[in-house]
């Protein structure tokens, strides 16, 4: 029997059923946690406690069966098959310590192969540490007691309590550091004097824009003065050039018929009409008699 084991033992290993590269790693919080083991016994008690004292979030589906004698093999792979139409997440199998000839029934062909191909992961608790199955090769993890298996397939809340506290904490000093920069930083801002006393920097700004306004207004009343000055002695220089400017140093000036001023009496001729400009109006005569001057 030990021969055909180990012969068996090879042909599984060959085929790479027993490869670490196979196995799978066990789900961090399992929701469902299915049990392949003896109805009533000391494994079942002892896994289905530290499951619920680890983790009472899972719920536990209980496949019994039978884990020794000739015809625990076939149950053992009747009860593997119905834990597959079920939706766990994890799934254990074993029974407590026991002789060789006692565990022989994870050592069947059939069985490890089904193992080999579970839908989920899978947990080996079959006897003690010198103890080991072919079950144990295949399955994704092995470990030596049913109690084992409870710590293997759940974690402890305990410990996610504590990590969350641990983690809550560290969150908490993070907030407060935060929290604390963020006031420092308000605290800066509101002393600077802009935010003491806002109407400060406009009133400036107000002030100088007064005074710019003041020096434009002077500039331009500066400006008109130079304009009006320039623009008198530009005037009175024509007032001075204007021929009608003589007239109030008491001279006169005349028009010929046609309205042109008068240059010389030769285009003049007895009888035609004249207009004298004087300071103080004019005068309309009739040419009676000319008279050249005595140097011409």
């Amino acid at each position: 029997a030990l021969l055909r084991l180990k012969e068996l033992a090879k042909k599984l290993q060959a085929e790479g059923l027993f490869d670490e590269s196979r196995k799978r790693p066990l789900p961090e919080f399992p929701k469902t946690v299915g049990l392949i083991t003896a109805k009533g016994s000391a494994a079942i008690k002892d896994m289905v406690h530290n499951l619920q004292m680890r983790w009472p979030m899972a719920d536990i589906l209980v496949f019994p069966s039978l884990v020794q004698g000739k015809e625990a093999p076939k149950d053992l792979l009747r009860a593997f098959n119905l834990s597959q139409s079920q939706p766990i997440d994890v799934l254990i199998i074993g029974r407590g310590g026991g002789s060789s000839e006692d565990l022989n029934a994870f050592n069947d062909e059939a069985l490890v192969r089904a193992l080999a191909s579970s839908k989920c992961p899978s947990i080996s608790a079959v006897g003690h540490e010198i103890d080991v199955t072919l079950c144990d090769y295949v399955a994704d993890k092995r470990v030596s007691t049913p109690t084992g298996a409870a710590v293997a397939a759940v974690p402890d809340k305990r410990e996610i309590i504590q990590r969350i506290d641990h983690h809550r904490t560290i969150l908490e000093e993070c907030i407060n550091r935060k929290l604390s920069d963020l006031r420092q930083k308000l605290e800066s801002l509101a002393s600077r004097p802009f935010y003491q006393n806002p109407e400060a920097i406009y009133s400036e700004k107000l002030k100088s824009l007064k005074q710019l306004q003041e020096r434009m207004n002077l500039s331009i009343v500066r400006q008109i003065e130079v304009k009006k000055a320039r623009f008198a002695a530009i005037s009175g220089r024509l007032e001075a050039l204007s021929p009608y400017g003589v007239l109030s140093r008491g001279y006169s000036i005349t028009e010929g018929p046609d309205g042109k001023i008068l240059e010389s009496i030769a285009s003049l001729e007895k009888g035609q009409s004249i207009k004298t400009h004087l300071k103080d109006g004019i005068i309309i005569s009739t040419v009676s008699e000319k008279e050249g001057n005595s140097h011409d």
